[in-house]
């Protein structure tokens, strides 16, 4: 997703109860399974590090349930954070703070709206209206599901100059070609600075 892309749709998540859930996502490039999931207790911030180690999902009721466990055993892990992550934690931490007497440390971060388990369905249902306003409003852009997050955490890691095992470990991938062949899309600006790059002697 470009970033006149994403400017337009933030700009109607601003007032929602995902926006910072989306946020999040996008510069952490989880799942939005594990993004669901996480809790207090999975913030170290004295240390600036996230650790992922379960997710959230629906059984065949259906029903919110969390897991024990992350997706795959290579998504267990753990990510460091950035001043962009680290506000969205601040910032749901006040929230947090805020509106509870009590603090436990196994309450959600990006909690659903009756303060429980979030759904990863109602999030998205909240992005998809997000498009729906920008696109109203004047804004060309395509319908895209959360998932787009991540791809476009990816994208970004790799024009950043993240190296390819980095990214794999960052997004909890157990193969590198897994990584790079679903998520690191190379768009035609990207390949205009890539040959730019490469430029030679002239022979």
């Amino acid at each position: 997703i470009t970033d006149q892309e994403l400017k337009a749709v933030f700009h109607f998540l601003k007032n929602t109860i995902h926006y910072n859930a989306c946020r999040f996502m996008l510069y952490t490039g989880v799942r939005v399974g594990e993004c669901c999931g996480l809790q207090w207790k999975d913030i170290d911030r004295k240390h600036g590090i996230i650790h992922i180690r379960r997710t959230a999902t629906r059984d065949l009721k259906p029903r919110n349930v969390l897991g024990d466990s992350t997706k795959t055993k290579k998504s267990r892990r753990d990510i460091p954070m950035n001043k962009d992550v680290s506000a969205v934690i601040e910032e749901q931490w006040e929230l947090y703070i805020n509106t509870h007497d009590c603090i436990s440390l196994c309450d959600y971060v990006f909690p659903g709206r009756s303060g429980t388990l979030a759904n990863g369905s109602a999030i998205g249902q909240t992005l998809t209206q997000a498009e729906k306003k920008a696109r109203a409003h004047g804004f060309n852009i395509p319908y895209f599901s959360v998932h787009a997050f991540r791809d476009t955490f990816a994208s970004r890691a790799v024009r950043a100059g993240i190296s390819p095992n980095t990214l794999k470990e960052l997004l909890g991938h157990s193969s590198l070609a897994m990584t790079m062949d679903l998520y690191a899309h190379v768009n035609q600006e990207d390949k205009i600075e890539g040959m730019k790059k490469l430029q030679v002697m002239d022979f």
